[in-house]
């Protein structure tokens, strides 16, 4: 083992030559006998390794020690510091320890000057109290006078309440200098104890004293006219405050109308704020209204009993004030109904023939000079600072001049004689808080007759006024008022949706509130349905009203029903009559084809297959019978879109408009009464008070009459729609019969081979892409379906069927054809899955075959047809006898034959021309030999 090693290098080598003795179980003096031992068991041959291993592990610890010897001093110090710190510590706590315990007996002992001054402290705090009581109660009589005086009873009678606690609870009665405010406000107690002295506590009481007090007077014959004259202007003000403060609770959400363009009234979005300002506005007058009728029915009671013990005759005069304040409240209530309602002047409903300069976008609008531009009427009443600065205006002429405010006060807003004042719509100038608008009814009307069966409550029993008949003005503004107010109003709104340069096309808003696109006008006509709903559910069912909204249903079917006539309609040369249908609505229309195309649509699965081969053989008949041309066809890829949304329209707006549909249990229609019958019957009691406003109660009641009318437009809405697939469906037919028709009039009479597709076909291709972009995109999937199922069979048929129409026909031009059936079928595989074009593959293939083969393969298929009927198999018919001869007529396989001879017919070489006619001539008779059965498969 090398010299000058370092511990750590001694201890690896312990750790690997000596590990046994660094574990817990080594037994020194056992390893000191086998270092001994000099056997074959001992290590006494290991012993100078171990001591040699022992001196470096001393001379190792030796340099440590050496290396870090004058840390370990000064860590010694250190710790002999901490030592004596902590020493010192507990001294210090010793002594703090007996300086506690020695003030803890000095504070046991007691003190008498500290018993003193605490006395003197608490005499001062008594004194301080008294002195305090002296100044409120030396305050209280001027107190008390000042709210008398204001007649601010309650407060009188806190402050009083406040003086009675001080004097009972106190010993100011000690007091000489206070005897006489405490005499005072103990006399003032009978304030609280006598109602009659605190008409907040009692009002009618105090009324009865006031009338009482006046009628020993003398004067009370004077105030009660005094009262008749002044309740008009009175309850005037009372609306227009109330009017005002329910302004101020809802200023974020009313918006400033002056200077301001109408709202729409088809903006319903805010109709459950519409509702919160007019029931907020209505339940809070009509609750101070019946506050007034409870005070005049006291005033009513009192003055009646005082001329009964009086012994007054004249009874009429002094107690008729009941009277007059029902025919305010009948014109109050008229009024705020009409101001609501009314939309004279409302730009969304005035007339086109009011508007100046609607005839022309250039038309000038010339000012009405006779009308002021601005007024102090214009002043926004609700206007904090207006309200701050009026106040105090007030409180200065109250103290100035008493009973000026009273009299000369003016509300904001009211008008004065000026005939060109601005009204905002309103008869008598009352701020409106909501735009006008008929639709209002539905809030207006339900809080209205609430209070009027309250009324019925306080009205005297022999009071002027007949309870029974308290809502009949009702039933007359109704009837004579709101009914027509409501058809101009619905004619107008209705005439503005079908009149919008957007009115058919799409809305914006329709992914909310459809699965498909629809148009902007069915959307908001719908919208307007439901309003007119909602405000029903609110008024009497009167089927007079509800024809209203069947006659604007009607209307906005011939608007549809226009607009479809518009995308289908063709211009056409004046020998044909100057206009005309597209082909897609004719044939939408013949009766024949329409009847199976429905069925198709409905669905029959079992019978699918025939109705396509049906409705191919009518569409390839009709358009034979009046042929295509390119202007028959609607092109136009926005007409088709307009009317996949007419469509999806017509069907929204049945499924919306069907589910209000409802039976009336007890229906009542006005327009078959006359004015007697209409007062006597009270039809307004039968109305909802309560408004539901959500969607899946609204209805619409109907009467048997009525309920004919809505089923008829619903069915016309239907047949629309119908009508509307319908010609979509006939339209990409048209398109395909057209265009595959005037390929095969192209020559195909072709010197070498062409290896592009003709270009009236890939214009097909592209029609057909687009054509289905726009029906998925628009249509669902159902519809979808309908309209492109059967598309392979029709261009299959007409391959064949249409063949005739190819003028001359060689190899190379059979090829042409076939890669131009090739490239129609497989752009017909993404719009219409696994479509093949089988049956005129193999009708062209025989072709490339030859006549010989053609008329080898018909007398074969003849044969096999004959071996059939022999065996009594032969009586299938259709479509299986059509296959027992190629699949082929007799007339389409003579095409084919024909065609086969076109190109040596067309030779100019005259031999070659005779000879193919010779065996022209041969193979057609030959086919006929062998084609004895009639042109069953033909199409």
């Amino acid at each position: 083992m090398a010299n000058g090693l370092s511990l750590q290098d001694v201890l690896h080598y312990i750790q690997r030559e000596w590990s046994f003795m660094t574990e817990d179980n080594c037994v020194p003096v056992q390893v000191a006998l086998q270092l001994m031992d000099s056997s074959s068991l001992g290590r006494a041959h290991q012993s100078d390794q171990f001591q040699e291993t022992h001196k470096q592990l001393q001379k190792a610890l030796r340099g440590i020690v050496n290396e870090y010897h004058q840390g370990f001093n000064s860590s010694m110090a250190t710790f002999h510091n901490i030592q004596s710190g902590i020493h010192n510590s507990q001294n210090r706590v010793r002594s703090l320890r007996d300086g506690l315990a020695l003030a803890q007996s000095s504070l046991s002992s007691p003190q008498p000057e500290l018993k003193g001054l605490a006395a003197s402290s608490q005499e001062y705090e008594d004194m301080l109290k008294i002195l305090n009581q002296i100044e409120q109660l030396q305050l209280i009589p001027e107190k008390l006078e000042a709210r008398i005086s204001e007649k601010k009873f309650l407060t009188a009678v806190d402050v009083l309440q406040e003086g009675l606690r001080i004097v009972r609870t106190s010993d100011t009665g000690a007091i000489g200098a206070l005897t006489d405010v405490t005499a005072y406000v103990t006399n003032q107690e009978t304030m609280v104890e006598d109602t009659t002295s605190n008409p907040e506590a009692d009002n009618f009481q105090y009324i009865q004293l006031l009338l009482e007090s006046l009628n020993k007077m003398g004067r009370l014959k004077m105030t009660v006219e005094n009262i008749e004259q002044r309740m008009p202007t009175e309850l005037f003000r009372l609306v227009e405050r109330t009017s005002t403060d329910v302004e101020q609770r809802y200023r974020d959400v009313i918006r400033p109308r002056h200077g301001q363009n109408a709202k729409n009234e088809l903006d319903i979005g805010d109709d459950e704020t519409r509702q919160t300002i007019i029931t907020d506005f209505l339940s809070t007058l009509y609750s101070k209204f019946e506050a007034i009728a409870e005070g005049h029915r006291v005033v009513h009671d009192v003055i009646t009993g005082i001329s009964k013990r009086e012994h007054i005759d004249d009874t009429t005069s002094l107690a008729g004030s009941f009277g007059e304040l029902w025919k305010l409240y009948q014109n109050e209530i008229r009024t705020i109904l009409h101001d609501y309602l009314a939309t004279d002047g409302h730009s969304a409903f005035r007339s086109a023939r009011n508007q100046p300069g609607r005839g022309t976008v250039f038309g000038k609008s010339h000012r009405d000079k006779s009308k002021k531009i601005f007024k102090f009427s214009d002043i926004d009443g609700a206007s904090s600072e207006l309200v701050t600065a009026q106040n105090d205006l007030e409180s200065i002429l109250k103290l100035s001049v008493p009973g000026l405010v009273s009299e000369s006060r003016r509300p904001v807003g009211l008008p004065g004689n000026d005939s060109n004042a601005h009204h905002d719509g309103s008869a008598t100038g009352h701020k409106l808080l909501v735009e006008p608008s008929v639709f209002n009814m539905g809030y207006l009307l339900p809080p209205s007759l609430a209070f009027l069966q309250r009324l019925k409550d306080i009205v005297p029993d022999k009071a002027e006024t007949d309870v029974k008949n308290l809502t009949s003005f009702l039933d007359d503004f109704l009837i004579n008022v709101f009914h027509p107010q409501l058809d101009e109003a619905l004619t107008e709104l209705s005439a503005h949706i079908f009149i919008e340069l957007d009115a058919f096309q799409q809305d914006p808003q329709s992914a909310h509130i459809a699965k498909k696109p629809i148009f902007k006008s069915t959307s908001a006509f719908v919208n307007l349905v439901m309003t007119f709903c909602r405000m029903l559910d609110t008024i009497p069912k009167d089927q007079a009203i509800i024809q209203l909204i069947i006659t604007q249903m009607e209307t906005y079917y011939d608007k549809c029903r226009g607009h479809y006539k518009s995308l289908v309609t063709r211009a056409q040369s004046q020998t044909e009559g100057g206009i005309g249908l597209k082909a897609a609505s004719s044939l939408s229309e013949a009766e024949d084809l329409r009847e199976v195309s429905t069925k198709l649509w409905q669905g029959d699965g079992e019978k699918q297959q025939q109705l396509i081969e049906k409705e191919t053989t009518l569409l390839i008949a009709h358009t034979h019978e009046t042929p295509l041309e390119p202007s028959s066809l609607i092109s136009d890829q926005k007409a088709i879109t307009s009317l996949c949304l007419l469509y999806t329209s017509m069907r929204w707006l049945v499924s919306k408009i069907s589910r209000f549909r409802r039976v009336s249990d007890n229906p009542v229609n006005t327009s078959h009464r006359d004015e007697k019958e209409r007062r006597n019957i009270q039809w307004i009691l039968q109305g909802s008070t309560q408004t539901r406003m959500d969607a899946s109660s609204v209805y619409l009641p109907l009467a048997q009459e009525n309920i004919t009318a809505f089923d008829t437009i619903m069915s016309s809405y239907e047949d629309l729609a119908t009508s509307v697939l319908l010609t979509i469906h006939m339209e990409i037919r048209a398109n395909i019969i057209l265009n595959v028709t005037k390929s095969l009039r192209n020559n195909y009479l072709l010197e070498q081979q062409i290896n592009e597709p003709d270009p009236d076909l890939l214009t097909l291709n592209a029609d057909l892409v687009t054509f289905d972009e726009v029906v998925s995109t628009y249509l669902r999937p159902q519809e979808h379906k309908f309209i492109i199922t059967g598309l392979g069979h029709l261009i299959d048929t007409l391959l064949v069927t249409q063949a005739g129409s190819i003028g001359a026909m060689n190899l190379h031009g059979c090829e042409r054809l076939q890669l131009n059936m090739l490239v129609l079928q497989q752009n017909l595989k993404n719009i219409e899955h696994d479509v093949t074009l089988t049956r005129s593959a193999r009708y062209f293939d025989l072709f490339n075959a030859g006549p010989d083969a053609i008329i080898a393969k018909v007398k074969e298929a003849a044969a096999g047809g004959e071996g059939r009927a022999a065996d009594g198999g032969g009586g299938g018919g259709g479509e299986d006898e059509g296959q027992a001869d190629l699949g082929f007529g007799y007339e389409q396989l003579k095409v084919l034959v024909e065609l086969s001879y076109s190109a040596n017919l067309a030779s100019a070489k005259r031999e070659v021309a005779v000879l193919a006619k010779r065996q022209l001539v041969d193979q057609l008779l030959a086919l006929s030999e062998h084609t004895w059965r009639p042109d069953v498969s033909a199409e």
